[in-house]
């Protein structure tokens, strides 16, 4: 979901995720989330984690030709994180992968329009 070319750039984003601004932001989505953790407690120290991974991720044409299994690159027409643009570069950079732009959605595709995700997914997964 929303897999995307990321490359080493001056000025890339801060990432500053904190359980606090994720539930003031989505209360209902993330306390969901939050229900299913093993070890909700821990969810800041997570967060921590995924900002610096976010911070630090450098994933290119490198990284992506060397996936050789198969791959379905789903994302939102208005993801803020990863723009069509880019997973179309994901999409050309992964051998004999799919591509799935969900229209008039943003990040939270499964959320947005889960019937146009569902589509997309069935051939991928060869279930008809």
């Amino acid at each position: 979901m929303g897999a995307s070319d990321i490359p080493k750039a001056p000025g890339k984003g801060s990432y500053n995720y904190s359980p606090e601004d994720l539930m003031n932001d989505t209360p209902d989505y993330f306390q969901k989330r939050l229900n299913n953790m093993p070890e909700p407690d821990r969810w800041g120290e997570c967060l921590d984690m995924l900002n610096d991974l976010y911070d630090t991720s450098i994933i290119s044409e490198e990284t992506f030709s060397k996936i050789k299994c198969p791959v379905l690159i789903m994302s939102g027409e208005s993801d803020g994180y990863s723009s069509p643009e880019s997973c179309l570069a994901a999409h050309r950079y992964i051998p004999n992968s799919q591509l799935s732009i969900i229209p008039n959605c943003g990040h939270v595709i499964f959320f947005c329009n889960f019937p146009a995700v569902w589509e997309s997914m069935q051939p991928f997964l060869n279930i008809e």
